[in-house]
Order: C-alpha cells, then sequence, then structure tokens
C-alpha cells in the first residue's frame, strides 16, 4: 500500500454508478399518482365550466340562461380568498363579492373536500399494504443495527495505535436526546498506511436484439441467415443450421430445397414427413407455416425494387421477430427434456426425478415426504390421501394427474412414452426452480473507461 502524504481528506469520492435507493423509480412510489390530483384551482374552474351545462329557472319555471353568474370571477383571486381573506383588506368591493354567502358555501365544501382527497391518496398505499400483509404475508424484516465508517487519523508522532473491538465510539445524540455510541466490529491497528487513490472502471456496453442482427447486413440475405443461427443453430447459438438428410444448410439451401416445397401448399400440414419433421424438430419452429411465413416475408423484403412486391411493414418484420424468439425457447425447452432424458438414461429413473425436483437443488434428494414415506410408490399406493396431494402439488410442482400419469408410464414394460414424462417433468422443474429462459440476445461491450 501506497503512502498517502497529503493528510487532507476528501469527503466525496466519484463513482461512476448508483447507489441501490438511487435505483429505485420515483413512478413506483405509492403517492406518485393520486386518485384526485385537482387542487382549489382545478376544482374552481371545474365548477364555472359545469355551471355553464345547468339551466336556470325563474318563478314562472321558465329557462332563464345558466347558472355561470352565480360563480363568475378571478379563478387565482378565489384561491387567494380562501387561503388568506384578510389580503383583500383594502378591496372592499371584492371582499363583498367574494364573501357572497352561496360563495362563502362553495368555499368551505371546497376546503372541506380535502380531507377525503387526502384518503384517496393513502389508498394506494393501502392497497399495497393488504396485498403484502394480507394477502401474501409478508412481515416487516427485524430492526437491523446501524452501521458506519470511521475514519480514524494517528495523533502526531504516533506510528501506531491499537483500538480492540467493542470500543464505543461516539457520535453525538440523535433526535430524541439518546446518546449515539457504535461498538468496533473488530480490532484494528491504526498506522500510517493510507489510501492514496480509488480507481474505477465503467464497461459501455450495448444490447444486440434479433431485429439489431438483422437490420445490421440492411436486412439482406447474410442478416436474415445470421438471425436464423443466432436463435436455433446447433448446437450453440450463432453456430451452423442442423443439417437436412446429411447435407449442410444455409438460407439459400433452405429457400431452395425446403422453402420452395412448402410455399404452395394450401394446408402446410400436407408437406412432406421429412421436411415437417426438419422444421418443427430441428429448427423447432411450432408450426410448418411459421417457417413459410418468416421465409416469405424474407423473400418479399429482397425483392422490394420488383413492381409485383410490397416491401413488407415493420409490423410485419416484428411478428418474424417473435416466431424466430419462439424457435429459440422452444429449442432450450427441447435441451432441457434432454438432458432429463440423458440423467434417466444413465443413472435411472430415480435420479431423473432427483435431478429435475431435489430439493433444495438439483441432484438432492426429492422433499421429505409425508407419513414417513421414502419412496414415490408409496405416494403413488397413497394418492387419495389429502397430505399426499397436498405434497404432490407444493413440494413435487405436479398435478395429481400427472404425477398419476409418470407413475404409470415408468411401471410399464411397453409402450413407455417417455417423452410425455420429460415433457411434465420440465414443467415441474420449471416451476420449482423458477426458471426463465435467457434473453435472446447478445450484451456486447462497446468500451472500456477509466473513472478516478
Amino acid at each position: 500500500m501506497s503512502i498517502n502524504t497529503n493528510k487532507q481528506i476528501k469527503n466525496q469520492i466519484f463513482r461512476d454508478g448508483v447507489s441501490q435507493r438511487d435505483r429505485f423509480l420515483k413512478e413506483l412510489e405509492p403517492d406518485y399518482v393520486s386518485v384526485d390530483e385537482r387542487n382549489l384551482s382545478d376544482l374552481l374552474t371545474f365548477v364555472q365550466q359545469y355551471a355553464t351545462k345547468l339551466n336556470y329557472y325563474d318563478e314562472s319555471n321558465t329557462i332563464k340562461g345558466n347558472w355561470s353568474n352565480f360563480f363568475a370571477g378571478d379563478v387565482k383571486q378565489m384561491v387567494t380568498y380562501i387561503n388568506n381573506p384578510e389580503s383583500f383588506a383594502d378591496d372592499e368591493q371584492t371582499l363583498k363579492k367574494l364573501s357572497q354567502p352561496h360563495l362563502v358555501l362553495l368555499f368551505t365544501f371546497l376546503l372541506l373536500l380535502r380531507y377525503p382527497q387526502e384518503q384517496l391518496k393513502n389508498l394506494t398505499q393501502r392497497n399495497l399494504d393488504f396485498y403484502y400483509q394480507d394477502v401474501l404475508k409478508f412481515t416487516q424484516k427485524q430492526e437491523v443495527v446501524d452501521k458506519v465508517n470511521v475514519v480514524f487519523e494517528l495523533a502526531q508522532g504516533e506510528e501506531t495505535h491499537l483500538i480492540k473491538q467493542g470500543t464505543l465510539l461516539n457520535a453525538g445524540q440523535d433526535s430524541q436526546g439518546i446518546d449515539l455510541n457504535y461498538a468496533m466490529d473488530e480490532d484494528i491497528v491504526v498506522n500510517q498506511a493510507t489510501i492514496a487513490s480509488i480507481k474505477t472502471l465503467f464497461v459501455e456496453k450495448s444490447y444486440i436484439s434479433l431485429e439489431t442482427i438483422h437490420n445490421q447486413e440492411k436486412k439482406s440475405d447474410t442478416g436474415f441467415e445470421k438471425m436464423l443461427r443466432w436463435a436455433v443453430g446447433s448446437p450453440n447459438q450463432g453456430d451452423e443450421l442442423p443439417k437436412f438428410n446429411g447435407n449442410a444448410v444455409d438460407l439459400e439451401y433452405l429457400k431452395n430445397n425446403i422453402y420452395q416445397q412448402i410455399k404452395t401448399l394450401e394446408k402446410t400440414e400436407s408437406a412432406p414427413v421429412n421436411i415437417k419433421n426438419y422444421i418443427e424438430n430441428q429448427l423447432f419452429f411450432d408450426t410448418v407455416e411459421n417457417l413459410k411465413y418468416c421465409l416469405g416475408i424474407h423473400e418479399r423484403q429482397i425483392n422490394k425494387d420488383e413492381s409485383d412486391t410490397q416491401e413488407p411493414t415493420e409490423f410485419e418484420w416484428q411478428e418474424v421477430y417473435k416466431i424466430i424468439e419462439k424457435a429459440y425457447k422452444k429449442k432450450i425447452t427441447f435441451q432441457r427434456r434432454n438432458t432429463l432424458k440423458e440423467e434417466r438414461e444413465k443413472l435411472g429413473f430415480e435420479f431423473m426425478m432427483k435431478f429435475a425436483l431435489g430439493h433444495p437443488n438439483s441432484g438432492d434428494s426429492l422433499p421429505e415426504m409425508p407419513n414417513n414415506y421414502t419412496t414415490l410408490e408409496q405416494i403413488f399406493n397413497n394418492i387419495t390421501q389429502e397430505n399426499v396431494t397436498q405434497y404432490i402439488k407444493e413440494q413435487l410442482y405436479l398435478s395429481v394427474e400427472d404425477f398419476r400419469k409418470i407413475i404409470e408410464i415408468q411401471g410399464r414394460t411397453e409402450n413407455q412414452n417417455w417423452e410425455e414424462v420429460y415433457r411434465l417433468l420440465e414443467k415441474a422443474q420449471t416451476k420449482k426452480r423458477n426458471f426463465t429462459y435467457p434473453p435472446i440476445g447478445r450484451k456486447e461491450i462497446n468500451n472500456i473507461y477509466a473513472n478516478s
């Protein structure tokens, strides 16, 4: 550690970051928006406007204009009068006008209206309190002892000084006049070493989405293929597209050998079986129709300068991005199910269940079973018991019907539909582990700046 010969301690050190408290958006504050935000000026303006809509009837029950004359006047003057009537003491004419009984009655009503307005302001907070405390049953955190950072400076002529753990440091008094004392967490030896400077780095990053990848190549063939490869490349994002019948596949191959065969089909369900399987199980599009749509939009983009071709709209491209992102998520789901398959084939059914639903971590034992049961077969044989049903739903994250289906398939000696088991288990695993799909895009570092 270097020795800082400058004895002056700087109170502020520049940080290119934001504290946890500062990250909170003011828009999320309960009082950011009120149910009724009208002030006196707004309410008086409303009264004047509303009065023009009300018919005035005279003694003979004949309409004679409206009620606007009763509330005519300068709104700013009225507000000033309501807040401080004495300000018009030297203006007898205005004071007399504003002190008319019907106006004073209105002004009094508007002042009293502030009380329900204040209650309405608390409506959002009350709703949050009800939701967190009564519905979710959240409780307040326990009080946490304050901690402070303390800077020590040696007295002149001292080289080192030991301050023992538990030593009390007085920080004055709080708002109630009670002494504030802080105890040292640990022993510390104060010496001549000081921090000379603090350096930080700021890393500038940008998020590259599917749309960005596509637009970087100006929606060309290259851009479309890069986008496809980033979503469903095999085995990893950005790799080549999966092979078809042993042939390497790029966009040109897709267009000439697959798209041309499905382009003219009225019903894409009638597509050749090998093409349908490739599109839905290797490119992971939900349907043949979805891939046909995406390639059709791209074809229109490439041929946009031709007289009989309409350039795709931004809305159509957004649909393409959604379809391709959905294929990306379907690929991840397939990989998760395939991992379950590998666990079962390598280590057996029980290990697969532990891998998917072990508690607290993947691979641990299954959650403790009720009634001292130790096997899933015992759970299955007593599936009608209430605490067993509760265990299946709350600990295994399965419906009773899904659990029954898994155990029955496992018990068969033939026609075992393991794909259905993987589907049900992956769904339960997603709930138990709170799994969320990673963003399809990527982050790139644009620059690194040194801050001091």
